[in-house]
């Protein structure tokens, strides 16, 4: 029997929901929840106290959502609950802890530096359409949070309770809890900590203002030279293409992932391992947003094949070009081949950890219909279909 509970709570609201005038701040509301509630005051109380239960908590913010999570002793998780309810309930977003705060969140931005995966992803999102959030500085730092606001006679203290007050909706949170404790039991618990949250009846991602324009139009298209912090050659190679969590049920892309990806014999990396000038290959979708998102092919260069780049380019398209040729029949028993795999690697995986179980479902339920959100990454919910194949 499991010795740990955990849970996680997922809010639909993210770095895309920031203010112009304020970047970062749903990033540095994410900190400010932690500095304390009405019911639990202290600074530092909720950490201290999962700390004392033999866990930990911790928190993220995407470009979409953001997600609270715990991890405590399983005979703790209904005191943890109820400190954990009040973040959303009656934070106190405590004044006195906002300027150190922003520091904390600049603190965490000059660690990401030195990050060549992060710096890869600014340049993707810098190089966006003009005026589509996507463009701007989501993780925030003592600048964009003090700075830039101060100078522009923006009130950051404001503007934060503003954002909270009018995105932090219940009809926008999805809770999963694992606990050893009865159903019912539980259910009620959560009833009576989480019924408090306010329903604002917040507008769904789907119908925010920023999903409705295009983030990655003609405009994004272009080439563009990184240096690395360490020693690194990579080409990387993106796509624009229709949104992934709108196409769960076939997930196309996935099926791309599978047949780029691919490892063995006549694979596009086995030709390239063939010439001397890739060592590792890595392909499936990757941002995503509510009407689009970018299917990334990167590919590892050897010493001879980063002076070959070009000839790699060359060699991924025609591979692409075959695939494109190839007939609707193989296609299918490729596409059967992986959901087979896909179907048994979901049956028999091995038990996740609590923390990261909860946390997986409970950004699934923001995702996918609740009665799909256990599977709707992992398994195929709809047979084969040549349409949605081809295209």
């Amino acid at each position: 029997r499991r010795t740990l509970a955990a849970a996680a709570l997922c809010v639909a609201v993210g770095q895309l929901d920031d203010p112009p005038e304020v970047e970062g701040l749903a990033h540095f509301l994410e900190h400010m929840l932690f500095l304390g509630t009405e019911k639990y005051p202290e600074e530092s109380n909720f950490d201290q106290w999962c700390a004392s239960c033999a866990g930990y908590s911790n928190a993220w913010t995407s470009l979409d959502n953001t997600l609270y999570h715990f991890i405590v002793a399983h005979n703790k998780l209904k005191e943890t609950l109820d400190r954990f309810s009040s973040f959303f309930s009656c934070p106190l977003l405590s004044e006195g802890g906002t300027e150190r705060e922003m520091h904390a969140v600049d603190s965490e931005h000059n660690k990401n530096l030195q990050d060549d995966d992060r710096r890869e992803f600014q340049i993707l999102k810098a190089t966006t359409a003009r005026g589509h959030p996507m463009s701007r500085f989501g993780s925030g730092n003592f600048k964009s949070l003090h700075d830039v606001p101060l100078a522009k006679g923006v009130d950051v203290r404001k503007a934060l309770l503003d954002f909270h007050k009018g995105l932090y909706s219940a009809n926008l949170m999805r809770l999963c809890v694992i606990g050893r404790d009865s159903l019912d039991e539980m259910e009620g618990w959560f009833r009576d900590m989480f019924g408090g949250i306010t329903d604002r009846n917040v507008t769904t991602l789907d119908d925010r203002e920023w999903a409705q324009g295009e983030a990655f139009g003609e405009e994004w298209r272009g080439m563009y030279v990184l240096v690395p912090v360490k020693e690194r050659r990579r080409l990387s190679i993106m796509f624009r293409a229709p949104s992934v969590d709108a196409e769960y049920r076939t997930k196309p892309q996935h099926f791309l992932s599978f047949v780029m990806g691919h490892e063995g014999p006549g694979s596009l990396l086995a030709i390239l391992k063939d010439l001397g000038w890739a060592t590792e290959l890595v392909a499936g979708p990757g941002t995503s947003l509510p009407n689009e998102s970018v299917f990334s092919l990167g590919i590892s260069l050897t010493e001879e094949g980063l002076p070959n780049w070009e000839k790699v380019l060359q060699v991924a398209f025609h591979f692409l070009h075959t695939i494109r040729a190839s007939s609707v029949e193989r296609r299918a028993d490729l596409w059967r081949e992986m959901a087979d795999i896909r179907e048994l690697n979901f049956r028999y995986r091995s038990k996740d950890r609590e923390d990261a179980y909860s946390e997986g479902l409970a950004y699934a339920l923001n995702r996918f219909p609740a009665e799909d959100a256990v599977c709707a990454g992992e398994v195929f919910l709809e047979p084969f279909s040549p349409e949605v194949n081809e295209r």
